[in-house]
């Protein structure tokens, strides 16, 4: 089933979303449209990358492309090794082996990573300080002090009316999305989030979903996001990889995915040659043929008693009809190697 995300505006103080159409976005209303991914640069690529503790691969011979404007979504279970693969990129671990190359650029390593904002764990905020105080103190240990920015970042996230109230009195949330606006300190152009969801309710991860793609499409920021909520992240990636045991099992985007997940009609006749002639009479040209007498039809899905009606005054015999939606996240899990419950 294709992955449609539709383009908002959204008040975290109300907690409205406005949906905007194809003439709003048109009408110079902060949106961005993409150029074709394959023409963008690349934000990271690494090669090889591995990473051992105790002689077992935590990432183990990862390659990940991430162009510019991407939001990658880096799906693997608890303990694949996502955490491990964002710390050796932002050089909170070391490498065993392999390169990593940041901004198109191999050799300046530290000052590339100066591009980057990351929430990696919790932030030690201090639970005495308000958000304003404790954003001016993690600016100030980061060397970009903006009193202006920070005002701009809090209110951004949705907290300007808590600027004031202590970090002790915030939901999880708030919590959170104050660790975004952390991440966010210095004007980054590239944005690394892990598990930025967990444990939040569903309001709140709706807060933050609309908060990434927001970044993403106003402020043209490149995003990855890891999780393990695989419905959660197809609502606002366009790309993906999959990580398994330490390894990138497979990496696609949003084109190509829609294609594989498409939804279908299957059939089961006993001509099916004719079967393809009525169908082409009726304007559909995207079928596929298979053992025993199955025709796979992609076009027209939603009329499924208009296919089964002309094909039967045509006096072919159907053994069976269905039809089937697509299932991005049955489709990761059979990446991932395990079975839906």
């Amino acid at each position: 089933m294709e992955n449609i995300k539709q383009d908002f505006e959204f008040d975290f103080v109300k907690g409205e979303i406005k949906t905007a159409t194809d003439s709003d976005i048109s009408e110079n209303n902060g949106f961005q449209a993409k150029t074709d991914r394959n023409l963008r640069p690349y934000v990271i690529k690494t090669e090889n990358l591995s990473k051992f503790y105790k002689n077992k691969a935590a990432v183990d011979s990862v390659n990940v492309s991430v162009r510019q404007g991407d939001i990658y979504g880096l799906i693997g279970k608890n303990g694949a090794g996502k955490t491990t693969l964002f710390k050796i990129i932002l050089g909170l671990a070391k490498p065993d082996n392999g390169t990593i190359e940041l901004f198109n650029d191999a050799t300046s390593i530290a000052e590339s990573r100066k591009k980057i904002g990351y929430l990696i764990e919790y932030p030690s905020f201090s639970a005495k300080l308000t958000a304003f105080e404790n954003l001016k103190y993690m600016a100030l240990q980061k060397g970009c002090y903006d009193e202006k920015q920070i005002i701009e970042l809090i209110d951004l996230v949705g907290l300007g009316n808590e600027i004031h109230k202590k970090f002790s009195a915030y939901s999880l949330g708030m919590k959170q999305r104050l660790g975004l606006a952390f991440a966010l300190l210095g004007s980054p152009e590239l944005l690394i989030l892990d598990e930025p969801v967990n444990g939040l309710d569903p309001e709140a991860i709706q807060a933050v979903r609309n908060l990434i793609l927001k970044l993403n499409r106003e402020k043209n920021l490149t995003i990855v996001i890891s999780s393990h909520l695989i419905s959660e992240l197809s609502k606002v990636a366009d790309c993906y990889g999959v990580m398994a045991n330490g390894k990138l099992v497979k990496e696609i985007d949003e084109t190509e995915l829609n294609e594989i997940v498409k939804p279908f009609i299957k059939l089961v006749v006993d001509d099916q040659t004719k079967t393809i002639d009525v169908l082409k009479s009726m304007g559909i040209e995207n079928v596929k043929l298979a053992n025993n007498g199955t025709v796979y039809c992609y076009d027209l899905v939603n009329r499924l008693s208009e296919i089964s009606k002309k094909l039967a005054e045509n006096g072919i015999v159907i053994f069976s009809i269905s039809a089937n939606e697509g299932d991005i996240e049955n489709y990761f899990i059979s990446l991932l190697g395990g079975n839906r419950q």
